[in-house]
């Protein structure tokens, strides 16, 4: 039996004992002092009052189970109701390095993507600002101006056809879009020629591009004005302003390229 009273063993295993309670817990001291007549009598009398029903009922007999063979009693150890605190202790480091895992894998991963994203989000459709022509020479000046407009004036037709294209069927989110694709592409562009040494044999049309260039981008900021201001008139004179400069601009341009054959080759200066 357990300390406390409790348990008990059963030869396997510990089993509670089980704790009866009367009903009526003072019953003992129900009819104290009370004498019953007939054992009055039986006193007075001298005969013996009759046996106890219940002292004849003879008492239960438990038949306790066997022990396993070799096997001994274990020591009494009561279960402890304290928290095992090397379980929760491996639980809070887990979901701490759980924890710092995901921080570092996301920390990587957004290096990773800004590391690819950082080149393409420098590019423009501009030539590069650096280098310049490798002699001194009208053609060899001729050609850096040509090889700095090239790209820019390809997109810009490009860009031209898809504002025809979007904005003839009215205000619309694509005509938008496509005025601003024009601004990004005409924007770099203007800079790029100011820096430019211009020789004379394609100084002319090389203005008229640049005229050109800036008639488009009035349009386009007219036309866009027109839609935050919500005024279709306003918007048409732009739109159309972007696609009668812009189509002179590449036609020009054309013709400045086919310009560059007649520039002198001679080197000049110092």
């Amino acid at each position: 039996m357990s300390p406390d009273g409790r348990w008990i063993w059963d030869g396997a295993q510990w089993r509670p004992i089980a704790v009866h309670e009367a009903a009526f817990p003072n019953w003992k001291s129900v009819g104290a002092g009370f004498v019953p007549e007939a054992d009055t009598r039986a006193q007075a009398v001298g005969v013996a009052p009759p046996p106890s029903r219940r002292e004849a009922i003879p008492p239960p007999s438990y038949r306790m189970a066997s022990p396993a063979p070799n096997m001994a009693a274990p020591l009494w150890r009561q279960a402890s109701t304290r928290l095992d605190l090397k379980r929760y202790t491996r639980m809070v480091i887990a979901g701490v390095a759980l924890v710092v895992v995901i921080v570092l894998v996301s920390v990587l991963a957004t290096l990773a993507l800004s590391a690819r994203q950082g080149p393409a989000a420098q590019a423009v459709p501009a030539t590069s600002k650096g280098g310049g022509p490798t002699t001194r020479s009208e053609s060899a000046q001729a050609a850096y101006v040509v090889k700095s407009l090239d790209s820019p004036m390809a997109d810009l037709k490009d860009n031209l056809a898809l504002v025809r294209q979007s904005c003839g069927v009215g205000m619309t989110s694509a005509c938008e879009d496509s005025l601003i694709q024009v601004a990004n592409t005409v924007a770099p562009v203007l800079p790029v020629l100011d820096r430019a040494t211009i020789p004379q044999c394609i100084a002319a049309s090389e203005a008229t591009v640049r005229a050109y260039l800036g008639k488009v981008a009035d349009g386009e900021q007219a036309a866009l004005k027109g839609f935050s201001d919500n005024k279709r008139t306003e918007w048409l004179n732009g739109y159309a302003q972007v696609l009668n400069y812009g189509a002179g601009a590449t036609t020009t341009f054309a013709a400045m390229k086919s310009a560059t054959a007649r520039c002198e080759s001679a080197v000049t200066g110092p």
